[in-house]
């Protein structure tokens, strides 16, 4: 659990780590709900670009991780099926 501060203005600083996660910048929108006492912020998503590129489906959105750690993960995945 993390713990924040309302500052004088009201605003409260989303930590870095759970920015990236969410994939927040800050252009991003967020829905505020409050439910049962809690108070839910949700980022808002863009509707996904798509588009065909050479005869191929190209989907263009913002990655919900780190794009670095996807590939990892999908290149880890495909050496796998490979020595399997």
């Amino acid at each position: 659990m993390e713990l924040l501060t309302v500052d004088a203005s009201g605003r409260v600083l989303i930590p870095k780590k759970v920015r990236e996660q969410l994939g927040i910048n800050t252009q991003a929108q967020l829905s505020l709900e409050i439910e049962e006492g809690r108070i839910i912020l949700q980022p808002i998503s863009k509707e996904a670009e798509t588009y065909y590129e050479e005869g191929v489906l190209v989907v263009k959105t913002e990655p919900i991780e780190n794009l670095e750690t996807i590939i990892d993960e999908l290149r880890e995945e495909r050496i796998n099926e490979f020595t399997s």
